[in-house]
């Protein structure tokens, strides 16, 4: 796009074919995609919202301590391991 000094010199009706209409064109392609995007089922959305966040947010490198507590979780959802009560929990934090 050009900067906003050059529009000085081109005719109108050029200006506004070539710097607005990509515009509302892009606007009107959005707000479809939104439409459709919000029609899908909710487990859908949630998977195209991760891989969009994924896609601007740099991940943070994973530290020991977190790899390790993603290793026991994993293990306590796969079943490996038996989880703590809420009684045994409260005590150990005694």
């Amino acid at each position: 796009m050009r900067p906003l000094s050059a529009l000085r010199n081109i005719p109108p009706r050029e200006c506004l074919h070539r710097h607005f209409v990509p515009l509302f064109s892009t606007i009107m392609i959005t707000n479809e995609l939104s439409r459709a995007v919000l029609d899908l089922p909710l487990e859908d959305r949630l998977e195209l919202a991760r891989r969009l966040v994924e896609s601007v947010v740099e991940p943070a490198p994973l530290t020991d301590a977190v790899k390790d507590g993603i290793r026991r979780i994993e293990d306590v959802a796969a079943g490996r391991v038996a989880g703590l009560t809420e009684d045994e929990y409260r005590t150990a934090l005694q």
